[in-house]
């Protein structure tokens, strides 16, 4: 037998805060009519949506007087049934108006968060202008529940101060940005990431993961004390520990976003940094959530339209409203007038070139058509603004008006939830519209909509996975081409088990297209993986499009291969289901599998045996491969043992079934252990093995690999259990294979 005992190191970190924040409720002088709220926070339903809306009167003046009687909430057209509403002002206490009348005094009050977003692409007399009017709002605008972040986006995404309601730390910030010092303001945004990364750094992964599950969990009903600072992160108010790493740990959630993307797609600059913005904001419960934008605007071409998409959508799902400041100030030129001499001249081209799809200087006339109509930077910033419920403030050198009215929007707001009538969760977008049935005119502000996804993952939807997300939801149950998935748990955390997710699919299922002149091959697929819990909720969301490059010569031989997607994720024990879907990106052909598992409870105290993998062989590992030491299957450092997906083994091929297990033994266990390895046909054992396992390494783990000749099984389906056995105790795993021909 083969045994392998060396530990693998795992390092993790799966922070996820979601709470709400109370606080007390002003005294009420005598004669004051007591609001109507509920006795406790707004606790959402993981399917239900909140909406924050503005409503304006014929003067744009806030009205603040509107009960559930006078708006009516539609989604696609179909009137909705409005669970809770609520006015929020920074003038007083928030009143909430429930479904169920109790008539309590004390209602919540809830912060609001804003993030202030700088872009460097502009000049002087702008930067001034972002400058003027973000002091403006830290002096005069800001309220006590105002938490305020600042950003910068340049080279990358910078973070110049946390969520914070300093206000000199917040000018500090804005001051070394807007001072168009680079070394400034790229030493202040490297203080503030040593920082954060100093909330959790010193910390055990054990410990994080325990600190977050106990935050996520608890019901904050009690608001900080009248004496406690909520800044304090060594305070042990749970309502204000629980706001403190909720706002903060955010920020640094927003940073590693934002390195991910731009690691993956590399470039995408204004998008990509808005995008780590907004999700890194999602867990996060607040009443408002806002962005000031402070940009001359940007182009948004061809390649990046949909994934300017996914920032429209991803600010309507965590339900934050963009507004634009155009700090390019009054403009002599119009912004129109470039695009239209660029059209003109593209028109030019095409009476000269009869084919349009014809390229020449890097584009075709139609790609060339396609740009300009997105070089209008101002419209990008307007388009941004109102698709997010917001609105951009352009062409004028003085801001302060338009900052006026949107510190009455940010002050002045209702929060309404509903839970949809719809109960398909398609991933489609679902828009939203708001009627105020009361007699005379009203303008309304809110969002426009949001993609039907029963997810509590932190990752946006991005542009590629909606046709997957689609597939994933349609009832059709036919395939286009094999696929495979599997999912194996092994140790994690005190909480949570490490688990490892695989698809499979033979390449040749794949479009390849082929480059002559540059002896080549392409071919463009993507792979989506949702893990859904109990309640039927994505709980974890994960995928990628990929490219397949090579010589020419090896086309043949790689259509040959199976195409295998893996990745690892902790997950708290329960029933889980995971369903994939795999894409041919040129034709569209697609197939879905779903496969239920469980993850057993993750206890450190009881003997444990991880999932069991099978495998026709093991492959050296890659020298990036050598560096991730947490994967349970890279052996030794040295060898993958690659799991056997479709669980198919053939006499004809196969020689050998490579069988691969962990044991846990729990911390003081000295004793000897054995195992059983059954062989079952049906319900009857075909075949046994026992033996003694060798001693655990110093983590307690035991990693533990054996081979069977696959000649001694006929053709069949089969079950493999595995048993060990500490004395008394016992713990099992099982598996299943079938042999074929």
């Amino acid at each position: 037998m083969l045994k392998y005992t060396r530990p693998a190191a795992l390092v993790l970190l799966v922070i996820q805060f979601l709470c709400g924040i109370p606080s007390n409720a002003p005294a009420q002088n005598a004669g004051e009519k007591a609001p109507v709220t509920q006795d406790k926070p707004l606790k959402l339903r993981t399917d239900e949506v909140i909406v924050d809306a503005v409503v304006l009167d014929k003067r744009n003046h806030s009205v603040t007087d509107l009960t559930t009687d006078d708006i009516e909430l539609y989604e696609d057209g179909v009137k909705q049934k409005i669970s809770s509403f609520r006015f929020e002002s920074s003038a007083a206490s928030s009143d909430t108006i429930g479904v169920t009348r109790n008539g309590s005094t004390a209602g919540p009050r809830t912060i609001n968060l804003v993030s202030m977003v700088f872009d460097a692409q502009t000049d002087r007399d702008g930067s001034l202008r972002a400058r003027k009017a973000a002091f403006d709002y830290i002096a005069n605008g800001m309220g006590p529940n105002d938490y305020v972040a600042v950003f910068g986006i340049d080279l990358g995404l910078l973070a110049l101060a946390p969520y914070t309601n300093d206000k000199e730390t917040l000018r500090q910030a804005v001051d070394a940005f807007t001072s168009r010092e680079s070394k400034k303001y790229l030493a202040v945004a490297g203080e503030t990431r040593r920082a954060l990364e100093g909330l959790v750094e010193p910390l055990s992964d054990g410990k994080k993961i325990s600190f977050a599950d106990s935050l996520t969990g608890a019901e904050i009903d009690t608001p900080p004390t009248a004496t406690q600072d909520t800044r304090d992160p060594n305070s042990t108010d749970l309502a204000a520990q629980a706001m403190q790493a909720s706002i903060l740990m955010s920020n640094l959630r927003i940073l590693r976003t934002f390195e991910r993307y731009e690691r993956e797609f590399q470039g995408y600059r204004d998008v990509d940094a808005l995008l780590a913005i907004i999700n890194g904001l999602k867990s996060v419960r607040a009443a408002r959530k806002v962005m000031m934008l402070f940009s001359e605007g940007f182009a948004v071409t061809p390649a990046v339209t949909e994934r300017y998409k996914s920032v429209i959508s991803a600010a309507n799902t965590t339900g934050l409203t963009i507004y634009a400041f155009d700090i390019a100030g009054l403009r002599i030129v119009n912004p129109n007038e470039q695009a239209m001499v660029e059209r003109d001249a593209a028109a030019a081209q095409r009476l000269r070139n009869a084919n349009p799809e014809l390229v020449s200087g890097g584009v075709s006339a139609l790609g060339r058509t396609e740009e300009l109509a997105r070089l209008n930077a101002v419209s990008t910033l307007d388009e941004l603004a109102g698709d997010t419920g917001g609105y951009a403030i352009k062409n004028t050198n003085d801001i302060s008006e338009g900052l006026k009215r949107i510190l009455d929007e940010i002050g002045n707001h209702y929060v309404m939830t509903y839970l949809p009538s719809n109960p398909n969760y398609d991933g489609k977008f679902r828009r939203i519209s708001l009627k105020v049935v009361r007699p005379g005119e009203f303008k309304t502000h809110a969002r426009h909509g949001y993609y039907a996804l029963r997810i509590l993952d932190d990752s946006p939807v991005m542009p590629h996975e909606l046709p997957l997300l689609e597939r994933a939801n349609s009832a059709s149950s036919l395939n286009d081409f094999p696929f495979q998935t599997r999912a194996f748990h092994f140790r994690g955390t005190n909480s949570a088990r490490l688990v490892t997710l695989y698809a499979e699919f033979p390449v040749s299922a794949l479009t390849f297209n082929k480059d002559e002149k540059g002896k080549t091959f392409s071919s463009k697929y993507a792979v989506l993986v949702l893990v859904k819990n109990s309640a039927n909720e994505i709980v974890r969301k994960m995928g990628q499009e990929f490219t397949l490059r090579g010589p020419l010569t090896q086309m043949e031989d790689v259509k040959k291969r199976p195409q295998m997607y893996s990745r690892m994720t902790l997950l708290a024990s329960g029933q889980y289901t995971m369903e994939a879907v795999a894409r041919d990106t040129a034709t569209g052909k697609a197939s879905v599998a779903r496969i239920p598992f469980e993850v057993p409870a993750a206890s450190e105290e009881k003997l444990r045996v991880s999932s069991v993998v099978m495998s026709r062989g093991v492959n050296p590992l890659t020298e990036e491969q050598k560096k991730q030491t947490g994967h349970p299957l890279y052996l030794e450092g040295q060898a993958y043992f690659v799991p056997n997906v479709d669980e198919g083994f053939s006499l004809s091929r196969d020689k050998n079934l490579l069988v691969h297990f962990d044991v846990y033994v729990p911390k003081g266990s000295t004793g000897k252990l054995n195992v059983n390895i059954a062989f079952l046909k049906g319900t009857a054992i075909f075949n046994q093995a026992n033996g003694a396992l060798p001693e655990a390494d110093a983590s307690g783990r035991i990693s533990y690999s054996t081979a069977f000749g696959s000649d001694n099984f006929p053709p069949g389906d089969y079950d493999l259990r595995i048993t060990v056995a500490a004395g008394t105790e016992r713990a099992t795993s099982t598996g299943h294979f079938r042999i074929e021909p």
